[in-house]
């Protein structure tokens, strides 16, 4: 059986998914740019303690 919805209603719902939709794709973004960040923060603890251990072992 359809449903007759107000063209109004119709609006209300398709903007409410839109932002949603929008908000969780700024979450994934920012999930995504931090992720990004930890990465190349490991990134450069990794050298130095690589660095620290060369140093360690030719003394």
């Amino acid at each position: 059986m359809m449903m007759f919805l107000p063209p109004e209603i119709v609006r209300e719902i398709h903007e409410e998914r839109v932002k949603k939709a929008l908000e969780n794709l700024k979450a994934i973004e920012l999930e995504k740019e931090l992720l990004e960040k930890a990465v190349k923060e490991e990134k450069k603890v990794s050298s130095r303690r690589r660095r620290r251990e060369k140093e360690t072992v030719e003394v």
